[in-house]
Formats: structure tokens, C-alpha cells, sequence
């Protein structure tokens, strides 16, 4: 039920920016490419769950508003791992594939071909994991939806009024309760803290008006 509503609010919320291409002056289409820091949860003596570093790649779809705001909808995919260290021996628990999805804003801070800008989201995070270590997890781990935030800052440069390059780093946070929580079963161990996944990356960006 909580999965489908968010997915259902989503939906509605991509459909409402959308719409308002028909009324806006520009409509910014970014790819980028790039790569996430990955994130480490402690527990007990020089223990630790990590979500390992990896590639990422996303796509935004930007409407111009007003005075070089953007409202955004954005979609990023990292491809990562999990691994376990515990008592001096590390482990493999699991593939993950996390997929982010928010709608926030974009300011650009001067309107030359030289444009840093500072924005944000909030959306959904899918957790997704496969191949798990069947010696670690008594049955098979479900996927997990979050809410979630985004904060980014970069710069794009135009090399005309429509095609550009843009490079950018992003602080991507899980939100539940304070806390997101990796299982192992009822067998093994389990850890808890906020995760802030950093990264960076570098794209193409087309302005159509």
C-alpha cells in the first residue's frame, strides 16, 4: 500500500511539471555519467556493512520558471554491492541496485555561458538487491522503498543557446525514521545509521525552447 501511493504521487508529480512545458520559455534535457562514493554503516569493534563505490548514471528533465530557476524532475541509477567486515573477515552480502527519484529545484547563479547552480529534491529511493549470499541470509531480501533528498552543486557550460556540458557533485539521502537498516536474516548481524551516498558526474545538457 505505502509503495503504491508514493509510486501513484510520482506519477502525479512528474505529470504536473510536465504540463507546464506548454507554458514555459525553456525546456532543459541533461544526461550525465559519473561516480558514487558508496556509504559505510559501524557496529560493534572495527565492524562495518558498506555499500560499495560504484558508476552511476541519470537523466533530468528541467522547465525554466522564472530568474533562472528550474523545476526538476530527476532520475538517477547506481549499481553497487554490499560487503561485511566482521572479526578480520570480509564478506560479500549482496548485488544492490538503487534507483533515486525526485522532483526539487535548480537556481543558476549567473545566466553566461558559464552557469554554476545549486538545487535540490525530494522523491523516492528503491532499494533493490540480487545475488545475495545465501551462506549469510536465511531467504531472499525484499526491496526496500525510502523516503529521500537530494542536494547538488555544479556548473554548466554552453557552448550555444542550446547544446552544453555539465559537471556536478550530489548528496543523495535515504530518509526512514532516521535511520536505514540492512538485515541478515535471523542468522546474522545487522547494522543501522543515516547513509549519505556522495558522487559526481558529467553530462550533456540540451536547452530546447
Amino acid at each position: 500500500m505505502k509503495k503504491s501511493i508514493l509510486f501513484k504521487s510520482l506519477c502525479i508529480m512528474v505529470i504536473a511539471l510536465i504540463s507546464e512545458t506548454t507554458q514555459a520559455q525553456t525546456v532543459e534535457l541533461t544526461a550525465s555519467y559519473g561516480y558514487q562514493f558508496g556509504s559505510k554503516s559501524n557496529y560493534g569493534y572495527n565492524n562495518y556493512v558498506k555499500i560499495n563505490e560504484s558508476d552511476q548514471f541519470g537523466f533530468t528533465l528541467g522547465v525554466d520558471m522564472f530568474q533562472g530557476v528550474m523545476t526538476e524532475v530527476s532520475y538517477t541509477r547506481h549499481s553497487s554491492s554490499i560487503t561485511r567486515r566482521e572479526n578480520g573477515q570480509t564478506d560479500r552480502l549482496t548485488d544492490l541496485y538503487m534507483d533515486w527519484i525526485t522532483i526539487g529545484a535548480s537556481k543558476y547563479i549567473t545566466k553566461d555561458k558559464l552557469r554554476p547552480f545549486i538545487g535540490g529534491g525530494i522523491g523516492a529511493a528503491i532499494f533493490n538487491s540480487e545475488n545475495a549470499n545465501e551462506y549469510i541470509f536465511d531467504y531472499p531480501i525484499d526491496t526496500k522503498w525510502y523516503l529521500a533528498g537530494t542536494i547538488k552543486a555544479g556548473v554548466n557550460y554552453m557552448f550555444n543557446e542550446q547544446w552544453g556540458l555539465n559537471v556536478q557533485g550530489n548528496l543523495m539521502i535515504p530518509i526512514q525514521w532516521g535511520g536505514v537498516y540492512f538485515g541478515t536474516g535471523g542468522a546474522g548481524v545487522s547494522g543501522s545509521s543515516n547513509i549519505l551516498i556522495g558522487g559526481f558526474s558529467g553530462g550533456l545538457v540540451y536547452r530546447l525552447k
